[in-house]
């Protein structure tokens, strides 16, 4: 029965399942490959995080990024020189039911350029379906709103006009922002609470 058995004048000794110990090294071994693969991954990778309107773009550069973490041997030299227009975000939620008003779908349309110089492409970028352009995996993350705003000075002139970015605070998007006219004197800051 494939046993391997040692017997002296007083004991018997047997044991099997070789193979087992095999699986459990085997296990041992892949995470240890998994980590060496993640340490590699945050020190020659990156990571960054942009808000684009609908309408408006983005092109990969440092300066772009609303927050851009480099590992330890990244050169900014690295960044692949992609673009992309946000032309339309989709959101679709439940309507009615049990769970009326949760999310069902996001997803965002966008023209991509892989180089300055090249043939715009009509890409979608969903949940869990990344983009990927040149070694770039590019995430929708989240979603919110930018109300069109309209401020006045005294006078009625408008001194500055364009949606602003507000950010989510909560699950029913209750988002705050901040406005500023700059070619106001004095120059003009407003916080605003968008429900």
């Amino acid at each position: 029965s494939r046993w391997r058995v040692r017997a002296d004048e007083n004991w018997v000794s047997a044991e099997k399942g070789y193979s087992r110990e095999t699986g459990n090294l085997l296990f041992h071994l892949s995470l240890l490959v998994i980590l060496v693969a993640v340490g590699f991954g945050g020190a020659f990778g990156a990571k960054g995080t942009v808000i684009v309107r609908e309408g408006s773009g983005f092109a990969n550069n440092v300066t772009q990024y609303d927050t851009f973490t480099p590992g330890r041997l990244f050169s900014k030299d690295q960044l692949p020189p992609f673009s992309f227009t946000l032309r339309k975000f989709n959101a679709r939620y439940q309507l009615g039911g049990q769970q009326n008003g949760a999310a069902r779908a996001f997803s965002a349309d966008v023209i991509v350029r892989d180089n300055p110089g090249a043939s715009p492409l009509k890409k979608t970028i969903e949940v869990n379906e990344p983009l990927r352009i040149q070694g770039t995996s590019v995430y929708l993350v989240g979603h919110g709103y930018a109300p069109e705003l309209t401020v006045r000075n005294a006078q009625g002139q408008v001194v500055w006009q364009d949606a602003a970015v507000f950010l989510p605070q909560d699950g029913n998007f209750t988002s705050t922002g901040v406005v500023k006219a700059p070619d106001t004197v004095p120059q003009l800051g407003i916080q605003g609470f968008f429900l």
